[in-house]
C-alpha cells in the first residue's frame, strides 16, 4: 500500500521489491562516487505469453527475454517512481520488444539517449533475476524430505540481484552481487532494512564465485 500509486495501484511484491533494491544500490554508487549518474535495470521476463503467437507454458527451452527500464542520474527517485519505470519498460517490451529481440538478435536494449555513456562506462547497470513462485523446494525433494533452504550459486556477473521465494513462500529472499565499496553501504541501508533483514549466508557463495556476495536479504514483502 506505502508503494501503490495513481500509475501503478497495484504493484507486484517482485516489482516493489526490485524498485527497492535498485533504488538502494544506486545511492551506495551515489555516494561512492560523490555523484548520482543515469542506471539502468535489466530483468529477465518470461516470453511465452508475450509472443506471437504465444508459446505454450510447457514449451522446452530457455524462453526469456531482458526488459530495460531506466533512472536518470538528475533526480533522486523515489521507489513509486522506479515501480513505474519497471512497469512502462515491460509493457513497452511487450508490446514491441520481442519482435525487436528476434529482428537485431540484441538480448537487451540500451536507450539511444544512453548509448555514448554505457560504452564509456559512465552509467549503473544492474541485472534481476527472479524465480519468486518456482517450486524448487517442491522439485528439490529426491527423496530425504523438503529442504530446508535452496539457493542458486556461482554466478560471475555483477551488480546482480536474484530473488527466490522463502522456504515458507511468506517471504522473498535476495542474492546480491555487488562491488565491496557498494555492498558495504548497501546492507546499512535503512530503507532498505525497514523492509528486509540481513541473514548470515547458509552457503559460502563467495568462496566458489570470487565475487562479494552480501548476506542473503529476506524480504517480508
Amino acid at each position: 500500500a506505502k508503494v501503490a500509486s495513481a500509475s501503478v495501484p497495484r504493484p507486484s511484491r517482485v516489482e516493489v521489491l526490485t524498485a527497492l533494491i535498485w533504488k538502494c544500490a544506486k545511492a551506495a554508487s551515489r555516494s561512492n562516487l560523490g555523484y548520482s549518474r543515469p542506471s539502468l535495470s535489466v530483468h529477465a521476463m518470461n516470453v511465452r505469453a508475450v509472443a506471437k503467437p504465444p508459446l505454450p507454458e510447457n514449451s522446452v527451452g530457455n524462453s526469456v527475454g531482458y526488459v530495460t527500464a531506466q533512472a536518470s542520474g538528475n533526480e533522486i527517485e523515489t521507489v513509486q517512481d522506479l515501480v513505474l519505470s519497471l512497469r512502462k519498460a515491460k509493457a513497452e517490451y511487450s508490446k514491441k520488444g520481442l519482435q525487436t529481440v528476434l529482428e537485431t538478435k540484441n538480448l537487451f536494449h540500451i536507450p539511444e539517449s544512453l548509448q555514448d555513456k554505457f560504452e564509456k562506462e559512465e552509467i549503473d547497470f544492474y541485472t534481476f533475476s527472479s524465480t519468486v513462485n518456482f517450486p524448487f523446494y517442491e522439485l528439490a525433494d529426491f527423496g530425504w524430505g523438503k529442504p530446508v533452504h535452496v539457493t542458486i550459486s556461482n554466478y560471475v556477473i555483477s551488480n546482480l540481484f536474484v530473488l527466490m521465494d522463502t522456504n515458507d513462500r511468506k517471504g522473498i529472499e535476495v542474492l546480491v552481487f555487488l562491488s565491496p565499496e557498494d555492498l558495504a553501504l548497501f546492507e546499512r541501508d535503512q530503507e532498505l532494512l525497514s523492509f528486509a533483514t540481513v541473514n548470515p549466508p547458509v552457503l559460502d557463495v563467495s568462496t566458489s564465485t570470487g565475487k562479494n556476495v552480501s548476506p542473503v536479504l529476506r524480504s517480508t514483502l
